[in-house]
């Protein structure tokens, strides 16, 4: 058995008070957490087909995918949790429906403001997320959906000359490429702006354009604010 199968009832139900949101998205969130802790994967993707038949695939992604992520804390690595199973499980059904989400938003002008997303290591759900929130915001994203080399990462710079680089590292991500690339931006992309969700990095000179965030939901708000400034 798992750690999260061995929960008591007083346990689930304090993961399920943490949940704000009307009672018909609360009660789903409830459905699918049981479903995870019960490994059931075919009734955690019906549930989640039919809130996307009901309500749609963004009022789902942002009501009801969104919460159950961040209290299942699925967007970090599920290495070191005791229920990494259960995660594992479920992560791909979570995929396929921000799959969707991209595939379904509608497109807004930014004046062609372009954004390459990556991460810095296996796991890759909280970039798939910023992606899906950065396209419906009207951006031109550029995500390889891969873990690549800062080799590739200068070529793909070279050749699209993003307006903004968004990076997920990990709290022990150790790189000094990444560094390196990060203190060359100001002379090679002085007018990109490097943003890094997870942890900080410590650079030479710190400027206008390094932009480390602790709440990667709150990128589309900084984005926005840049693309003000700058315009």
């Amino acid at each position: 058995m798992t750690h999260i199968a061995q929960m008591s009832s007083e346990e689930k139900n304090e993961i399920i008070t943490r949940i704000n949101g009307p009672q018909k998205y609360v009660k789903v969130i409830f459905e699918l957490i049981g479903c995870m802790i019960n490994l059931d994967t075919f009734r955690f993707n019906n549930i989640l087909d039919k809130c996307v038949r009901e309500w749609g695939i963004h009022e789902t992604l942002h009501c009801v995918i969104l919460p159950f992520v961040e209290r299942t804390c699925l967007f970090e690595n599920p290495e070191k949790k005791t229920y990494k199973l259960n995660l594992l499980l479920i992560v791909e059904c979570i995929k396929q429906k921000i799959y969707l989400g991209i595939e379904s938003a509608t497109e807004k002008s930014k004046e062609s403001r372009t954004i390459l997303l990556f991460s810095a290591g296996p796991w890759d759900l909280l970039p798939l997320y910023i992606h899906y929130l950065a396209k419906r915001e009207g951006f031109t994203t550029i995500y390889p959906a891969k873990y690549f080399s800062f080799t590739e990462l200068n070529m793909i710079c070279a050749s699209t000359r993003p307006d903004y680089i968004i990076g997920h590292l990990a709290e022990n991500y150790r790189n000094p490429d990444l560094i390196e690339f990060l203190n060359a931006m100001t002379h090679e992309l002085p007018h990109s702006h490097f943003i890094s969700t997870g942890r900080a990095l410590s650079v030479d000179k710190p400027g206008q354009n390094y932009h480390p965030i602790e709440n990667p939901l709150e990128i589309i708000s900084l984005l926005n604010s840049l693309h003000k400034r700058s315009g």
